[in-house]
């Protein structure tokens, strides 16, 4: 058979596979699925990468990414009263060179591990105005099983619990990778927006922190990249950002809802009881920034008071404790008070529809530590608020300090108000952490606040107290990478 015969049939085989797992009923039958044909899909992507062209390996790769998450993202993006027979047969190389290229600032990294622990990376961008496509390996053969065997480590160790210590295993990886990808994205014309599509094993590395070395110079991605976000797969990436729609009529969907003039503004979850200093100075600031407008938030201290519907929340912030099982829906959750909130009532009974940034500053709510070496279906609670309805969606990928959670959270919150994308703030405030800058706004606005005679006495008192709260934090309390790189976005920018 020609080459073209054999993409030719890949496609045919994975449009059958997704048009099965479509009509699978229920998530853990769709899983099973896929399992059953993980051996076929393992050889047509080694031989995808390996013959096809680097920007049809890149889109057969993708289809079969995170199957069962795409396909509730989907469905949920369309009214349950409506058709939801939505079948997605994968991407096709134009579906990718049009994504591409309708921002031609966009960078799509997909990576990939073989059975064999073979580890690749497909980029794809926009150069002179023409679509390209790069097939990178990054790591085989004795190298290949070592950072297998490193991952498998750092599965068992909990990424940065001990910082010291992963950190000898954590760094030299992402210098693997970096000293792969950051030359190529340097060589790009212009700072690009990169979206990171991990596999496997892969989930478990703050990709984001990808850093090359040039003689005793080490440059992190943040300085070649405008704005870093993590998707499942170039379509959940794309659909991430649709509202949902009213049921078809003349085979057409219509959107179901406008931007309301009634939303409000932000609902912030606020675990107090069981939270550090942190949660009061979230709490402060939230009222502070918005004490002109309470009736457009809700700070929720208590689970009981945790409204059943969300759609009316522009923002949306969860501060508490969580534990992360994405390779499964029902055991990865938010915890508050007593009451656990699973990644499959998350999916199942949240309407964030409107939500445009969700902020998940609980512990490990993006990171993967239960890794299934069968599957590529990442299921993390990042994940699970994406297929809410939140647009994009901010969380961490180990264990956070709280102050450091608030400080975060807070400045996120502020950024939304401003219209800022919230991948493109977040590398901001790494920097503001790294260089001890956040300290130092702080510091000017403390000094400016306390003699604005235009705050009511009572909020200026209460501000002042917050404030101090953050300058008692030492300036370089935040400077170590496992303390300014927590955090990640996932989804849209």
């Amino acid at each position: 058979m020609t080459l073209e015969g054999r993409i030719r049939e890949m496609w045919n085989d994975f449009r059958t596979l997704s048009a099965a797992v479509s009509v699978q009923q229920g998530i853990n039958a769709k899983r099973a699925y896929i399992e059953s044909r993980q051996s076929m899909i393992d050889d047509m992507i080694v031989d995808a990468i390996k013959n096809a062209s680097p920007l049809e390996a890149f889109a057969l790769l993708d289809g079969v990414k995170s199957l069962v998450g795409r396909e509730l993202l989907l469905r949920n993006r369309t009214s349950p009263d409506g058709h939801t027979d939505i079948v997605f047969h994968g991407v096709h190389p134009k579906d990718v060179s049009y994504l591409i290229a309708s921002d031609p600032g966009t960078c799509a990294i997909s990576f990939y591990q073989s059975p064999d622990h073979d580890f690749w990376a497909l980029m794809t961008y926009i150069d002179n105005g023409k679509i390209k496509a790069e097939t990178i390996l990054i790591a085989s053969n004795d190298t290949g099983h070592e950072v297998y065997r490193q991952l498998v480590s750092l599965s068992r160790s909990q990424l940065w619990r001990i910082p010291a210590e992963t950190e000898k295993t954590v760094v030299p990886l992402l210098f693997l990778f970096g000293n792969e990808l950051i030359p190529r994205l340097e060589r790009m014309r212009e700072e690009c927006r990169i979206i990171l599509i991990p596999h496997k094993w892969l989930h478990l590395l703050p990709l984001h922190l990808m850093m090359a070395r040039y003689g005793d110079t080490v440059v992190f991605l943040d300085l070649v990249a405008s704005a870093v976000t993590y998707a499942s797969s170039i379509t959940c990436f794309e659909w991430g950002g649709k509202p949902r729609f009213r049921p078809f009529k003349n085979g057409q969907a219509e959107q179901s809802h406008l931007p309301k003039p009634d939303l409000k503004v932000l609902l912030a979850c606020v675990d107090v009881d069981n939270l550090g200093a942190g949660a009061q100075m979230e709490i402060d600031n939230y009222t502070h920034t918005l004490y002109d407008s309470p009736e457009k938030r809700d700070i929720v201290t208590d689970a009981s008071s945790i409204p059943i519907d969300m759609s009316p929340y522009l923002i949306f912030i969860w501060s508490s404790h969580g534990r992360s099982d994405p390779t499964s829906w029902k055991n990865s959750a938010l915890q508050f008070g007593d009451r656990a909130f699973t990644a499959m009532n998350i999916i199942e009974e949240w309407n964030l529809s409107n939500a445009l940034v969700g902020i998940l500053s609980a512990c490990e709510t993006g990171v993967d530590y239960s890794i299934d070496g069968a599957l590529d279906e990442y299921s993390g609670l990042d994940m699970a608020l994406h297929i809410a309805g939140a647009s994009s969606v901010l969380s961490t990928m180990w264990r956070v300090e709280d102050r450091l959670a608030a400080f975060v959270a807070c400045s996120l919150f502020e950024g939304a108000l401003q219209g800022h994308r919230p991948s493109e703030f977040l590398r901001l405030i790494r920097y503001m952490l790294i260089t001890g800058r956040w300290y130092d706004m702080i510091e000017k606005n403390y000094s400016q606040d306390k003699v604005d005679i235009s705050l009511p006495a009572d909020k200026r008192a209460r501000r002042m107290r917050n404030l101090e709260g953050w300058l008692s934090i030492p300036k370089d309390a935040f400077a170590h990478i496992s303390s300014w790189g927590v955090f990640r976005c996932f989804g849209r920018w």
